[in-house]
Formats: structure tokens, sequence, C-alpha cells
């Protein structure tokens, strides 16, 4: 089955304690992601509708929690069983008391992967290179 995994990191100059708060608190992601929202709580194991704007659409796509491991890691999967599937996670690694490296990556499996690869891939580097951007600058406020 076809494959592909995307990674992005920026260094975010807040302690990795804030930045996870930050990941964490779903309700306030309009506030500073432009590109993703959640309704409901998401909580690992847990289906929520996630509202994705990418390519000038809004796209509203069920995922599930799969980790919420603090100051971490927070990963979520969705997609459609065989065809598409993306596991998406923000992971933290602590730099010093003051910044820490975020690490924004999706794997991607199932026989579409292929196909729409070239499009994806360019679109996703916008979209999580802004998103990481959105991070820095919520805490450069």
């Amino acid at each position: 089955m076809p494959s592909r995994h995307l990674v992005f990191e920026i260094e975010v100059p807040a302690p990795i304690e804030d930045v996870w708060k930050l990941l964490m608190d779903f309700d306030a992601y309009p506030e500073w992601n432009s590109m993703i929202s959640f309704k409901g709580k998401p909580a690992p194991g847990k289906k929520v509708p996630m509202k994705v704007s990418i390519m000038d659409r809004k796209i509203v796509t069920p995922v599930t929690f799969l980790r919420m491991d603090k100051n971490t890691e927070l990963a979520w999967v969705g997609g459609i069983r065989g065809l598409f599937i993306g596991e998406h996670y923000f992971q933290l690694k602590k730099i010093d008391d003051n910044s820490c490296l975020l690490i924004q990556g999706e794997k991607f499996k199932g026989l579409m992967v292929g196909l729409s690869w070239p499009i994806l891939n360019k679109t996703l580097e916008k979209v999580y290179t802004e998103t990481n951007d959105d991070v820095v600058n919520y805490f450069k406020k």
C-alpha cells in the first residue's frame, strides 16, 4: 500500500508547557490557527469533527484522537480506510526553559496516496508551514 510522510519543524520562543497548553485548547484554535478547528472535546479514542481550510475550501471530516501525551505529542487520524488515511501529529521537544521545537507531520497511506501526492505534497507544505508560523506568531505577540 502506498505511503508518504511529511515533517515540518520550527523553533517556538515559548516554554514547552505553554505551547502544549495552546495545542490542547481546542476551543481557541480559531484564534491562532488559520487552517483547522475542532468541534467538541477531543480525547484519546474519541471521534470529533475537524474543519480544515485548504485550497480555498472548507472541509469537515471526522478524526479520531490517538495520543495526547502531555508536553510531548498530540496525534489524530482520519480518512477513508484503504483509500486514504492520514495520521497527523504535533510533537514537542524542549530546547531550553524558554523555547521548544515544534514538529508537525503527517503519515499518509492508502491506494489514493500515490495518485494525489503531487498536489497534496505541495498544498500541505504551505498549510503546515503556515500553521507552524501561526504558533510562533502567537507567542511573539
